[in-house]
């Protein structure tokens, strides 16, 4: 998805990928294994987007997916195998990494991949 925002310059136009939003939630994953989970609390920082590939289809069409840096705060609860988990195992950790989003050929939508 990408923002339109204005600034206080009559001419401050500008668009910005937003890749990750406030409450999405991600599960937490390492080599296949389930770690945890983890909700985004803050998504206020700048998203950058890196590159954008058009990806052939079967029925010949393109779509699109863009490669976009973020940086957000979330809520991570993590796995704790052998024992019940609580809400006092919840951690407030930054987030940076390389977002990978899809837009398929006639969707309105984009999804994020990883």
């Amino acid at each position: 998805m990408t923002t339109l925002w204005s600034d206080n310059h009559p001419d401050g136009l500008g668009l910005e990928p937003r890749a990750v939003h406030e409450g999405m939630k991600f599960k937490v994953t390492s080599e296949g294994e389930i770690l945890g989970e983890a909700c985004v609390f803050r998504a206020d920082q700048h998203q950058i987007e890196e590159k954008m590939v058009k990806v052939p289809t079967k029925n010949g069409k393109f779509a699109i997916e863009k490669y976009i840096h973020v940086d957000v705060m979330c809520h991570v609860w993590l796995a704790n195998p052998g024992r019940c988990s609580t809400d006092s195992e919840v951690y407030l950790m930054r987030v940076y990494g390389l977002a990978v989003v899809r837009k398929e050929p006639n969707s309105l939508n984009s999804k994020v991949l990883e």
